[in-house]
């Protein structure tokens, strides 16, 4: 696999209904992630984000929130860096609750109390925005974001 030069756009998306987080397990892993996938070419993020949690685990959703906005870098085999991304992530409510593994990139997808203790996670990238919203649940305060409603997420020049 060649060496990519310029990261990827992405979105992750925080599924959350209450304290409950959707988590995928990825096709070839026993470790668990938060759904997430590549930002199509014209595709702005919230369409990405809606259309990643439709093919990953079945359900519609509803981006609410800009959480945070992230590099990650990847490896092949953990020694040679072959990839980077740059992602939005997104905290979506869920407008169907019956999760189903896509089969193709996702082998399962379960809810899980993001209160209590999760599985392991595949990606670091992940940690930070689930122990961000827990600490947020956990202390009764508002879960800090940019509400979609109140920003701009496309632009288009003619």
């Amino acid at each position: 696999m060649s060496e990519l030069r310029w990261p990827v756009p992405g979105v992750a998306v925080i599924v959350m209904d209450g304290e409950k987080i959707a988590l995928v397990k990825r096709m070839g892993s026993e470790k668990w992630s938060i759904p997430c996938g590549c930002i199509d070419y014209g595709e702005d993020f919230v369409h990405a984000a809606v259309r990643e949690v439709k093919e990953e685990i079945g359900i519609d959703s509803e981006p609410v929130k800009i959480f945070n906005v992230a590099s990650n870098s990847w490896s092949a085999n953990g020694s040679m860096w072959i990839g980077s991304s740059i992602a939005v992530v997104l905290i979506s409510r869920p407008l169907s609750f019956e999760l189903t593994a896509d089969g193709v990139e996702v082998t399962e997808a379960k809810w899980f109390d993001i209160t209590g203790t999760l599985p392991e996670l595949e990606f670091v990238a992940d940690k930070y925005p689930i122990e961000k919203i827990k600490e947020s649940l956990l202390s009764q305060t508002e879960i800090s974001g940019i509400l979609l409603s109140d920003r701009q997420t496309s632009f288009i020049q003619l």
